[in-house]
């Protein structure tokens, strides 16, 4: 089973003395391997929730009729 908490980097920058964290700057890349296997996995998590909503088709329906 896949780790699904996102990991955080310790990256903090001094912006003329204030510092801000950016622990997921890793994520700022698309192209990267990292990034395409993590939003992968969160895509797997939540497509596994939305699928399990029992209103759902219901909702798509509605939805696809006033889009159209």
């Amino acid at each position: 089973m896949k780790n699904f908490f996102t990991r955080k980097d310790n990256i903090i920058e001094d912006y003329y003395g204030t510092k801000v964290a950016d622990p997921y700057r890793w994520l700022e890349d698309p192209a990267s391997p990292e990034t395409q296997e993590w939003v992968e996995a969160q895509n797997a998590v939540t497509a596994n929730y939305f699928s399990a909503i029992p209103a759902r088709a219901k909702i798509s329906a509605r939805l696809a009729a006033l889009w159209n």
